[in-house]
């Protein structure tokens, strides 16, 4: 067991976690030394899942996994904690001892019901923040899993706190039980918030992909894709995305949003818009070029960049940013003249008129209330995303600088405040948390106003966040809504994590 925690300690430590299982590991993103909830609406099958996972597909990648267990059996080991009746500090201290005999290794936690049930849903909020850190410390993998809609004000702390979360959903009609699997956050952009139908057949977890159910996962020639990748990047300026003659069986909202945003763009103008993903948006069009769901042309007329060629940001605009919101206002209008704010009646009637036309488009899709308040959601953070990042490309320019130099994070607060203040007249609270955390809080919000309901619903606002992250510090920003005045709390509140 020490030289197993020895030999995995280092080299695994924040790295990406496998199962082994080849349509998972594509579809969900997991690094070693996070959480996931697991919100299941059996329970049972959650727990049955990863038992699959781990047991027939991690060989030789996981060789042990641990469980956290409401109460002892005839089959315990060494790898399996009973938390019994203890106390919630004897509970933690037994399960910090199990993270450090078996680091680097995945834990099912399947006695959260029965802790919650037993405790204060406040001190359980905290015992699971207070283990982040410990998680994070012995590089452990662990999902929690909960009955989803039974816990559901917890619920909704807890996915605020773990680092994603995979839905599980049993559908019973025609007679027949299908089972699903949804990933949230805890995946490549493409598949977040998409239903993944699958099976257990004989020890086997086959996933529905590509019309079939399978365990391996048919991709394209990778030599033929690093090949078109090399080509693409030697003629940035020439060539451009325009509509291929099929359309993808296995499309998402985030991909019916990314190939509305490619068409008719030279793959240089992609770069600028899309410079913390451009490797993944181009393997992307690689696949779908062969897949003729797009295809790639010469240009009539090169890309011309009106950037300017600096090797840093300028120093005026690094002071600017350093004075008081005010006076950076007045300097930065020097340059760019004065911003067109969106007052808030237009605001909301151009986002309602926009949302009514996705509401018709969605009509037509055979979805259960959730799914389709989430696809909603998700199409409007995606459409604002692209309108923070064009603006922020604009605006850029108008300064003189250099579209491809990356600003430092330190001046993130200063950026978002200049945003939400010129563009909605509205300055949201931000401070940090950590070197890769970040806090917003929004006491005026123009998304929720007027509105009520089980979830947060302001993903206008993470979108706008995430394209301004992408375009001004080049990297991938996560935004998530974790307080919403339409649920009754005081103010929104969004928690932004950097990779």
């Amino acid at each position: 067991m020490e030289e197993y925690g020895r030999e995995l300690d280092l080299n695994h430590l924040g790295k990406v976690f496998l199962t082994g299982h080849p349509i998972f590991d594509q579809v969900v993103d997991i690094n070693y030394g996070t959480s996931i909830l697991m919100l299941d609406e059996t329970f049972s099958e959650a727990h049955k899942l990863l038992n699959i996972l781990f047991k027939n597909y991690g060989m030789p990648r996981i060789d042990r996994y641990c469980e956290v267990v409401p109460y002892s059996s005839l089959s315990m080991s060494e790898h399996v904690l009973a938390v019994g009746d203890q106390p919630l500090s004897d509970i933690s201290i037994a399960v910090n001892d199990l993270r450090r005999s078996f680091k680097n290794t995945p834990f099912i936690h399947t006695a959260l019901p029965d802790m919650i049930i037993k405790n204060d849903p406040d001190d359980i909020l905290r015992l699971l923040m207070a283990w982040q850190k410990s998680i994070r410390e012995s590089g452990t993998v662990e999902f929690y899993i909960l009955p989803k809609g039974t816990f559901q004000e917890l619920e909704r702390k807890i996915l605020s706190v773990v680092d994603g979360c995979i839905e599980i959903r049993v559908d019973h009609t025609e007679g027949r039980f299908r089972s699903y699997l949804k990933p949230i956050r805890c995946c490549k952009p493409d598949f977040h918030l998409k239903e993944f139908q699958y099976t257990i057949d004989k020890g086997h977890l086959l996933v529905r992909w590509e019309e079939r159910f399978t365990d391996e996962f048919a991709s394209f020639d990778h030599e033929e894709i690093t090949r078109r990748i090399e080509d693409y990047k030697k003629n940035l300026r020439f060539l451009k995305v325009v509509p291929g003659g099929k359309t993808d069986p296995q499309v998402s909202v985030y991909d019916y949003w990314m190939l509305s945003q490619l068409q008719g763009k030279c793959l240089s103008e992609i770069n600028e818009i899309f410079p913390e993903e451009f490797d993944q948006i181009l393997q992307k069009i690689a696949s779908w070029q062969i897949a003729d769901v797009l295809r790639v042309v010469r240009a009539t007329e090169p890309w011309r960049s009106t950037h300017a060629n600096k090797p840093k940001v300028s120093i005026p605009v690094r002071l600017a940013l350093g004075l008081p919101l005010w006076f950076s206002n007045w300097v930065l209008r020097l340059k760019t003249g004065k911003p067109r704010a969106i007052p808030l009646d237009a605001y909301m009637y151009n986002r309602n008129a926009t949302l009514a036309f996705i509401d018709m488009l969605l009509a037509k899709l055979d979805l259960k209330e959730t799914d389709y308040m989430e696809r909603l959601l998700e199409m409007q953070k995606r459409f604002t995303e692209i309108g923070a990042r064009e603006t922020a490309i604009k605006h850029t320019k108008l300064l003189g600088e250099n579209l491809y130099n990356k600003l430092d994070l330190k001046y993130l607060p200063k950026i978002l405040r200049l945003t939400f203040n010129n563009t909605y007249n509205i300055i949201p609270r931000i401070s940090k948390v950590s070197e890769n955390e970040y806090l917003l809080e929004f006491r005026e919000c123009m998304e929720c106003s007027g509105v009520t309901y089980a979830k947060p619903v302001c993903s206008a606002i993470e979108g706008i966040v995430e394209g301004i992250c992408g375009v001004i510090f080049k990297t991938g920003g996560k935004c998530m809504e974790t307080e919403c005045k339409a649920l009754g709390d005081e103010a929104c509140v969004f928690k932004l994590e950097f990779d």
